[in-house]
């Protein structure tokens, strides 16, 4: 098992919370706001999704997060943080 710096484990924390929120609570506005303001989602596959905070919650609210099969979980199979 790898020892995670605390800066490391902060990120881990931040990501696994924003993942938490946006694939197991599906709550747009609380994923949004684990984000910068001046974030921004490009799905390529479908060249969708929003630069700046509303254009990304926009996006969340009404074409991903809400969106999603009832049966979508992510699977953790490798990390890299830094």
């Amino acid at each position: 098992m790898t020892a995670y710096t605390a800066d490391e484990q902060a990120l881990i924390e931040a990501w696994e919370r924003h993942t938490r929120l946006e694939f197991s609570d599906r709550e747009p506005r609380a994923t949004v706001a684990t984000m910068k303001a001046d974030s921004y989602v490009n799905h390529i596959p479908v060249l969708t999704g929003g630069r700046g905070r509303d254009e990304v919650l926009d996006f969340y609210a009404k074409h991903f997060i809400t969106r999603m099969p009832a049966d979508t979980s992510l699977t953790l199979v490798s990390r890299t943080v830094g």
